[in-house]
């Protein structure tokens, strides 16, 4: 990945000479000749409008070529920054996106796959030849004589080898329906040939295999087939080039379904206590596009102010205090981002969004512009990642898992306290019928606990636990909203939870963000990608082409 080395300006030949031209008593001076901003220049010619699909690969790779050496931290210029900035902030959500998946692909089958090896001379000698000889071990055994075989043996025999025969044929459909085979018929995209009947029938096939992965639940499936389009599952899984899915875990829910003490035990001492909350406690929640499109125009607003280093570095670096100073009214809460360290900010946060949550679905009320869910999924998405998945988060994560633990330490013997008693009695209530009654009438109990002194008071600082802090900080939230008629907490929230969401993805580590390609994808890992493409990442940090020394002898 390495680019060629570049030695840069021969200082020593300028010096020889500059001091030559000195000793001659010439008038000779080394003047700074500023070079043309061809970053400037690039941002004309950013492609505008919506891409097709063979467009959306062939930019993909492009940007696969040029920026896999994320993978391995490299740095990169201010031009490769401007090109790729410019690019994104001309597409729509869906367009940015689907770039970056296809560009994660490229990344997995160069990291795990044996593509590279297979697209070369003795790759398509050895594909050749390994299904040449199945098919003739078949033919040859056909009309070979077989009286004296068993019937066992000649069913075995023909089972194994067209078993062979179907997954040879397969590895050679999926071989030639591959992003790089497009990518070898038509590599650039260029607008002269987008009539040709070659890039018509590429576009079709992308169409077809890529097509209406994503579902908007809001839309009618009986409208024109669109990229909302509801297809059946299997079409989807076998469609989806990632997951097209956020793993989420809840800490209320996992307090109120606790292990037994013999089952803990056992677990722990088997080692497979994580394994078995992977199972129990992570619920799978579908990436809908409202969600899709909220994270990017997001990302897009922010790009739009960073357009220096310093200033893009500042907005990395936001932990969900550059929306409460942006926004007005919220400025209140900064406490609640600034004065406290990632992971305990993590944890506040999803404590009083689960709060928020249950409070309007106990009172009956509906979320019209469906901030209320966004906010949930990426609150219940953001905890996965810091209990789930600590290689992730190691880097900014601190104590997290002792914070965790000690919230749901105090939050169990709450609930065993007799809070909770009325959960049972009042499960038909329930205004949602997807909702969890026990789960409400918990974070209910929790909101009626007196919270005018602070925790850290009574307790000091002996307990990490912030169940009680999570509530002070939702009962604010609630409070803002009633006191300011104008003011959405949960257009707040969930722009809080997407800063939260980028400063983990530019803060973690490139090798565990490389590591989640092979495991079907992480929200995390395409927004630590768009994120650098938007100019947002921290492997910028050369700034080319500011100005070249000369060598002026004369007046």
């Amino acid at each position: 990945m390495l680019t060629a080395a570049d030695p840069g300006p021969n200082y020593a030949k300028l010096m020889d000479e500059y001091h030559s031209k000195k000793i001659a008593k010439l008038p000779t001076r080394i003047q700074m000749i500023p070079e043309p901003d061809r970053a400037a220049k690039s941002a004309n010619k950013a492609k505008k409008g919506n891409l097709t699909e063979l467009e959306v690969v062939q930019y993909a790779y492009g940007f696969f070529e040029r920026f896999k050496g994320l993978v391995v931290d490299m740095i990169f210029s201010r031009r490769e920054r401007n090109q790729s900035r410019d690019f994104f902030l001309n597409r729509t959500a869906k367009d940015a996106f689907n770039v970056v998946e296809v560009e994660l692909n490229f990344i997995y089958e160069v990291l795990f796959t044996k593509l590279p090896v297979v697209y070369g001379y003795l790759g398509a000698m050895s594909r050749v030849f390994s299904l040449a000889t199945i098919s003739s071990s078949i033919v040859l055994f056909v009309f070979k004589n077989k009286s004296s075989l068993s019937k066992a043996d000649i069913t075995i025999t023909y089972g194994l080898l067209f078993g062979a025969l179907a997954l040879d044929v397969t590895a050679l459909f999926m071989l030639v329906f591959s992003d790089l085979t497009i990518i070898s018929l038509r590599k650039s995209p260029d607008d002269e040939l987008d009539k040709s009947i070659q890039t018509r029938i590429l576009t079709q096939v992308l169409r077809f295999m890529t097509e209406g992965t994503l579902r908007d639940p809001n839309v009618n499936p009986r409208q024109k087939p669109t990229e909302h389009q509801t297809r059946k599952p299997l079409t989807r899984f076998l469609k989806r080039r990632w997951s097209e899915s956020v793993s989420t875990y809840n800490l209320i829910d996992y307090c109120l379904h606790p292990r037994s003490s013999f089952q803990q035990f056992v677990f722990d001492n088997l080692g497979l206590s994580g394994f078995l909350d992977g199972i129990q406690y992570v619920k799978p929640k579908e990436f809908t596009v409202k969600l899709r499109d909220f994270i990017f125009e997001e990302l897009k607003s922010k790009s739009d102010l960073g357009d220096d280093l310093e200033t893009a570095k500042e907005i990395r670096s936001a932990r969900g205090d550059w929306v409460l100073r942006v926004e007005e009214g919220w400025g209140s809460l900064l406490q609640y981002t600034l004065d406290v360290d990632y992971d305990q900010s993590l944890l506040l946060w999803h404590i009083a969004t689960e709060l928020c949550y249950n409070k309007e679905l106990n009172d009956g009320l509906e979320s019209t512009d469906q901030q209320r869910e966004i906010a949930k999924i990426l609150s219940d998405y953001m905890l996965y990642l810091l209990i789930m998945q600590p290689s992730m988060m190691s880097a900014i994560a601190g104590i997290g898992q002792i914070r965790f633990r000690d919230t749901c330490a105090e939050a169990k013997r709450f609930f065993e306290s007799g809070k909770d008693r009325e959960v049972e009695e009042d499960r038909r209530k329930t205004p949602d019928p997807k909702s969890n009654r026990k789960q409400i009438n918990a974070c209910m109990e929790i909101l009626k606990v007196e919270t005018e002194v602070p925790p850290v008071t009574v307790k000091g600082d002996r307990s990490k636990s912030l169940l009680f802090d999570g509530c002070i900080l939702a009962k604010k939230l609630m409070n803002i909203e009633k006191k300011n008629s104008g003011l959405n907490k949960w257009l707040i929230v969930s722009k809080v939870w997407v800063e939260l969401l980028c400063y983990a993805a530019s803060h973690s580590r490139a090798n565990s963000q490389a590591a989640q390609v092979s495991r079907g994808g992480e929200l995390v890992t395409i927004v630590w990608l768009l994120m650098a493409h938007l100019g947002l990442g921290d492997q910028f940090q050369i700034n080319e082409g500011q100005a070249r020394a000369k060598l002026i002898v004369g007046k």
